[in-house]
């Protein structure tokens, strides 16, 4: 999805989350960001991609989220609760 290594940043609320954070340029500029995360997802090359879906499902099921913003690049965001 991303072009070069993207900046990866991480940090621990207060609140007790994790947020991970990905920012990038995106390898395509006709990516459409709306079909990231269903199962049905192919890349440019016809491949299926089903690991943001699956990640997203995972995060959803333990209370998190898994998002993607565009904002000059692309960035996903997982937020997942931080336990003890």
């Amino acid at each position: 999805i991303f072009e070069a290594a993207p900046e990866v940043t991480m940090d621990r609320s207060q609140g007790g989350w994790v947020r991970v954070r990905i920012s990038g340029t995106t390898v395509s500029e006709s990516l459409e960001v709306g079909k990231l995360f269903k199962f049905y997802y192919t890349d440019e090359t016809g491949n299926p991609e089903i690991a943001l879906a699956t990640a997203r499902l995972i995060a959803e099921s333990y209370g998190g989220s898994l998002d993607v913003a565009l904002e000059s690049g692309m960035s996903l965001e997982l937020v997942l609760p931080a336990g003890d």
